[in-house]
């Protein structure tokens, strides 16, 4: 048997607070753990050349 909770009511404005803040949180991330920030496509290229598999395969 499964067990469902109500989702608790959530106002409009914080999901804007927390939506606007992400940008300073992830540049807080990489100021602290990142040495250097890379783009998707570039693992993606990266697997790609050393013949890495695809989701599909």
């Amino acid at each position: 048997m499964e067990r469902h909770v109500l989702q608790q009511t959530f106002p409009n404005w914080d999901t804007l607070r927390i939506m606007h803040a992400r940008g300073d949180h992830l540049e807080w991330m990489h100021r602290h753990f990142a040495s250097r920030t890379i783009a998707g496509s570039e693992l993606i290229a990266e697997r790609d050349r050393a013949g890495g598999r695809t989701r599909d395969a």
